[in-house]
């Protein structure tokens, strides 16, 4: 049934770029360019870095985790992966977001909620580019996006760590194999409520803002017993090294 899906998948993609090379809007490419292009959702093509590491793997389906995850379709690292059968949580703190994810992707669970290390209260900032939107602690002056934005609104909001979403979620008993986290700057805090001795995603990709937050991040990945596979723009996409403990020195 995947082949005879993926054939016609194919075969709609082939119309499509034909109708496009006649319209000029391909002008250049040649046929062999053509068959050789590969379809990338992410803002870098980090989600062919992900099937690729996959692929070494030998992991061909499974769960993904997608905390900040913006839209279902555009920038996204987990939609390639949902195309290909894979199913997954998709965890925005925005509802306008979460709404969009289940339209597009209603398969999958879909969790309005701000992540964070455990339990607390944040500040929430909204900008006029709702790609900036973040959370902050509550006593923070650092107000400003990380493209120097001022927000257009704040409010209080309550937090929970990850692994208590995860308890509470239809993919609990499942196998989670890709982690993607993208919080605006409170990508560590978030990392912080993983708890590794329940889950060991095979790719684990999160956001580091400046080099201080990539070596934090590098750091205590590599204590949990990953490495760096590749840095993207400001995406780290770590992997476990497999055949490692489950428990870590620093968790046991």
């Amino acid at each position: 049934m995947k082949s005879k899906i993926r054939r016609l998948a194919a075969k709609l993609i082939g119309r499509i770029l034909s109708r496009y090379s006649r319209s000029g809007a391909l002008k250049g490419f040649s046929p062999l360019d053509i068959r050789g292009l590969r379809i990338s959702y992410s803002q870098l093509g980090e989600d062919l870095v992900i099937a690729d590491l996959l692929r070494a793997k030998g992991i061909s389906n499974g769960v993904y985790v997608d905390i900040g995850a913006y839209h279902p379709i555009f920038y996204s690292n987990t939609r390639l992966l949902y195309l290909r059968g894979w199913r997954g949580i998709n965890i925005d703190m925005d509802e306008s977001k979460i709404s969009d994810f289940r339209r597009q992707r209603p398969t999958d669970e879909n969790v309005v909620a701000a992540v964070s290390a455990t339990h607390s209260m944040l500040l929430k900032l909204e900008y006029e580019s709702a790609a900036e939107n973040r959370v902050i602690e509550l006593e923070s002056e650092d107000k400003l996006s990380p493209h120097g934005q001022f927000p257009i609104s704040e409010e209080s909001v309550s937090a929970t760590p990850l692994a208590d979403i995860l308890s509470e979620s239809i993919f609990s008993f499942e196998s989670v194999e890709v982690l993607d986290i993208d919080c605006e700057g409170h990508d560590f805090q978030v990392l912080q409520g993983v708890d590794f001795n329940k889950i060991r995603p095979a790719v684990v990709c999160v956001e580091a803002l400046d080099p201080t937050e990539f070596q934090r991040i590098t750091s205590y990945m590599s204590d949990r017993a990953y490495s760096t596979h590749a840095q993207i723009g400001v995406t780290c996409i770590f992997s476990r090294n497999d055949g490692s403990s489950t428990k870590t020195s620093s968790e046991s």
